[in-house]
């Protein structure tokens, strides 16, 4: 059995050909490259998102450039942005709920809580490693959105900002994966 999830890859646009068909083929093999190395590991197959987030998304490759339709590209962006909160929440859960908090301690004004990574609690780990690798950036299936040129899933507020001001200036892929349940 398979899921579907929805992921949006921000990448810069700014020096690319002005014509719109040639820059949504560069996007999408930037992406393509992007998610070639995991196929097979964390899904099955991707592809340009025919519809994302209740939006038809008719356009080449999924590829959404800001200078064409700002108002769909930040629709795109605040929902793939409420995605990955939503994901992160549900990792977070999972790892709290599997946690014993009687082990944690404070160092300094940090809260540690211990985890074995053991093998003996698959789910407990699964959302252990969630976690992790978003902090180092890594691309993971239900991140909801990812940022090509930090290579990051998560973006700080300087990230937003730039590309908030300048919209012109990004493209939004939208990519539909799937995944084994």
């Amino acid at each position: 059995m398979m899921k579907t999830l929805l992921l949006a890859v921000v990448c810069p646009v700014s020096g690319l050909p002005q014509n719109t068909e040639q820059v949504c083929q560069m996007v999408w093999a930037e992406v393509t490259g992007l998610l070639q190395p995991d196929l097979g590991k964390f899904y099955t197959s991707f592809y340009p998102a025919p519809r994302a987030w209740g939006m038809e998304m008719n356009v080449p490759f999924g590829v959404l450039l800001g200078r064409d339709d700002p108002v769909r590209f930040l629709h795109i962006l605040t929902m793939a942005k409420e995605a990955q909160d939503n994901a992160a929440a549900f990792h977070l859960g999972g790892l709290l709920n599997g946690i014993d908090v009687n082990q944690a301690q404070m160092t300094g004004d940090t809260l540690v809580c211990p985890v074995q990574l053991d093998g003996t609690n698959q789910e407990l780990e699964a959302h252990s490693l969630w976690l992790m690798g978003i902090a180092a950036g890594k691309l993971m299936p239900d991140c909801g959105v990812y940022y090509m040129q930090q290579r990051r899933a998560v973006a700080g507020p300087d990230i937003a900002k730039a590309i908030s001001t300048n919209l012109a200036g990004y493209a939004v892929c939208t990519v539909q994966l799937e995944v084994p349940v």
